[in-house]
């Protein structure tokens, strides 16, 4: 059984996180700043970066470049959607027909790769104020 992790209780703070071991045992633990938010954090957005030919994906771009489209449908159903492309015409024409476009937004940019998290900025919470930080990836 894994650990199950739930929002805060409407009792607490901002920064309880309240930790369910099995269905009797519940821990408060409190998040100390600066931290990573949690999946479940509230969040402005997602940032996809697309495949295209010149990531990883060329040997099956068409299979990848599908995933990508119901994915990019259902985070546009709930919240904003930012794509990062290289190739943003080519990207609307992919996705306008099933995606929400009034949720999405391009950010035209040279791409090599596809994980977010490798080029990306990293969001980190400190005193309840995201700020946005940028590694190097090596």
């Amino acid at each position: 059984m894994g650990i199950m992790v739930g929002l805060p209780s409407p009792s607490g703070s901002e920064k309880d996180l309240q930790l369910n071991f099995g269905k009797n045992m519940t821990v408060q633990v409190e998040m100390r700043a600066p931290h990573l938010p949690a999946e479940w954090h509230m969040q402005s957005g997602i940032q996809l970066t697309w495949p295209h030919a010149g990531t990883d994906w060329a040997y099956m771009l068409a299979e990848v470049q599908e995933c990508f489209i119901n994915i990019a449908r259902e985070i546009a159903k709930r919240e904003l959607l930012l794509i990062v492309t290289p190739e943003p015409e080519e990207v609307k024409k992919q996705i306008a027909a099933t995606v929400n476009m009034n949720n999405v937004r391009f950010l035209e940019c040279a791409t090599n790769d596809t994980w977010a998290r490798d080029h990306g900025a990293i969001t980190m919470i400190d005193t309840g104020t995201p700020s946005l930080l940028d590694f190097t990836f090596n």
